[in-house]
């Protein structure tokens, strides 16, 4: 074995996007489970622990459809044209939560609006966001790329009920647009 001498050491090139090659450079986020049990627990109206798997793609395509009117790209990642959403790395579970609460949010917490036919239940004591849930979106608020079209309205959605949490937010917000306006123009 010690006479062995490989003859192609240079590592090979990634096929170019093409008909049998439709992947973009940009790789998904790292998994973050803190930030995804941080928007989770900040939830209101979430999946319920019996939904069927099965049933999942019809619940997404109801809310995330013209009739739930749900903008769902904050969960959603495409691959081809390397566009991943602030939660598309939560399991099903928590995404089909997040939406469901934004459902919720845009129904102005009508009882009625957290039910999806025993698929969903009301939380009635969500918890308030802790210092590092709140570091760890101003994290990714400052990473995230100019191209991302997460909203700050399905951001600050999560936070809600909280004021003095959403005036924190807000003001990291404006202070990143702020910063990212001036280096724009440096």
């Amino acid at each position: 074995m010690s006479a062995y001498n490989p003859q192609h050491t240079a590592p090979r090139q990634c096929p170019t996007k093409g008909e049998n090659w439709d992947a973009s450079d940009i790789l998904p986020p790292t998994p973050n489970k803190d930030l995804c049990q941080c928007m989770f627990k900040s939830l209101e109206c979430v999946a319920s622990t019996s939904v069927k798997e099965s049933a999942m793609g019809d619940l997404y395509d109801y809310v995330c459809g013209p009739s739930g009117g749900v903008n769902c790209s904050i969960i959603a990642a495409d691959g081809s044209t390397g566009e991943y959403g602030m939660y598309s790395m939560c399991n099903a579970t928590e995404k089909l939560s997040y939406v469901f609460n934004r459902y919720f949010m845009i129904k102005k917490k009508q009882k009625d609006a957290c039910s999806f036919d025993g698929n969903a239940r009301l939380i009635t004591n969500p918890k308030e966001p802790s210092q590092h849930c709140v570091a760890l979106f101003a994290e990714y608020n400052a990473n995230r790329s100019k191209d991302d079209d997460t909203s700050v309205e399905d951001v600050a959605s999560l936070f809600a009920q909280l004021d003095s949490v959403l005036w924190l937010l807000s003001t990291l917000l404006i202070a990143g647009s702020i910063a990212g306006a001036a280096i724009v123009f440096v």
